[in-house]
């Protein structure tokens, strides 16, 4: 079900980078849209992976020179570079052997 996907996907954005808001972020139309699209041509997993490697950059947590945090998922799922870019952050921590508590701590999600 793609509702479902989209839900999904949106919600473990929320799980994994919006813990600490101040605001609940919402799923409006505009961010529906963006993940509908990025599932639409990569898959559930794929767009979970890339948020799951966003979530395990130290750059995008904000360990860079500026100090800024690059978590929205507007940024994550952007387009095809930023899918691929981040999904790949993913796989290369999970084949280090980094992944496998994050893996468990969350469970199948896909």
């Amino acid at each position: 079900d793609k509702n479902a996907d989209v839900r999904g996907v949106f919600d473990l954005w929320v799980g994994l980078l919006r813990w600490s808001s101040r605001v609940k972020p919402r799923l409006d139309e505009k961010r529906a849209a963006l993940i509908r699209r990025a599932v639409r041509d990569y898959g559930a997993e794929t767009c979970g992976d890339a948020v799951r490697g966003c979530s395990v950059s130290d750059f995008h947590l904000g360990r860079n020179p500026r100090g800024k945090v690059y978590t929205d998922i507007e940024l994550i799922l952007r387009d095809s570079k930023h899918i691929e870019q981040f999904a790949g952050i993913w796989h290369e921590h999970v084949e280090s052997g980094a992944g496998e508590a994050d893996a468990a701590r969350e469970g199948d999600a896909w």
